[in-house]
């Protein structure tokens, strides 16, 4: 399959599986449809990630990128999980949240850490339409994102453990503050970059 086809399969797949979620009935069909789609998507961008994405097969970049590939699919195992254990009612509660903020805040790391080592690509990364365009605001966005992550972290679990009933909003605000610093200043210097002052 020549490369314009598989960017197409990619598209494509990710459009078809998530449709076919919105359109069955009951969660639980749901999530398995979207988890279904997801494995098969990762796995097929796990066996293209080279010519995708243009690495040398004999670089270690490539093998970063499929290293992330394949924390993506125990992400999505242990969060099919979690779900899982909620909706049976094996947890509840308090315990649910803990168990949700134990998943993003690992994810986060494991993010934070990979990102100021992930090669230009338009595939695994933080996806903006400037970090896709320019290979230097790519570099100052996945920095950002490295240099932000640790602090974050620590504010998300200590705004769980001092709100308890407040837990999507202190998601939501972590998750802004984590993705808004580094798109928002990559978005102006890539903006500054292309349409320097005269």
């Amino acid at each position: 399959m020549i490369l314009k086809g598989k960017r197409w399969v990619l598209f494509l797949g990710s459009l078809a599986f998530l449709t076919a979620s919105l359109l069955l009935p009951g969660e639980l069909g749901k999530l398995a449809v979207l988890l279904l789609g997801a494995v098969a998507l990762l796995a097929f961008l796990y066996r293209n990630m080279g010519e995708l994405t243009q690495v040398e097969q004999s670089s270690p970049k490539l093998g970063l990128l499929k290293q992330t590939v394949i924390f993506s699919f125990a992400f999505l195992a242990l969060a099919a999980g979690a779900v899982w254990l909620s909706r049976t009612g094996r947890v509840s509660g308090r315990q649910e949240e803990l168990l949700a903020v134990g998943l993003v805040s690992a994810a986060m790391l494991y993010i934070g850490n990979v990102s100021p080592r992930l090669p230009f690509n338009r595939y695994v990364g933080f996806r903006l339409p400037w970090t896709v365009t320019d290979e230097d605001t790519w570099i100052l966005c996945h920095r950002l994102v490295g240099y932000t992550t640790l602090p974050t972290a620590v504010l998300y679990v200590a705004g769980i453990l001092a709100l308890p009933g407040a837990m999507a909003l202190v998601s939501v605000t972590a998750i802004l503050i984590w993705m808004g610093i580094p798109g928002g200043l990559s978005g102006l210097f890539f903006y500054r970059k292309f349409h320097p002052k005269t």
